[in-house]
């Protein structure tokens, strides 16, 4: 996951966070900015975007606030620069 955030391949990043979820592996906070940060680096705003409501929903729910998930500095920071460089900012 951490090569595909610093080279910018959000598709792969999509693709491995998918397969967490259908094995069922824990998909936490830094994974989702790896990816968020993939898709930046991609120029991929509008997956970058949907990633981080995914995460801020599920960050709100009971199983996200029962194992202290919380959106990050990075997860605000990396969603922010996908949005610039993908000039929505």
């Amino acid at each position: 996951m951490a090569c595909c955030g610093a080279e910018g391949r959000w598709e792969e990043a999509l693709q491995l966070l998918a397969a967490m979820k259908a094995e069922r592996l824990a998909v936490d906070v830094p994974a989702v900015n790896i990816a968020i940060s993939a898709c930046a680096r991609g120029r991929a705003w509008r997956e970058a975007l949907l990633l981080h409501e995914q995460l801020r929903a599920w960050c709100s729910s009971a199983e996200g606030r029962r194992g202290g998930q919380m959106l990050t500095e990075r997860t605000w920071g990396a969603t922010i620069g996908a949005m610039y460089k993908g000039g929505q900012w």
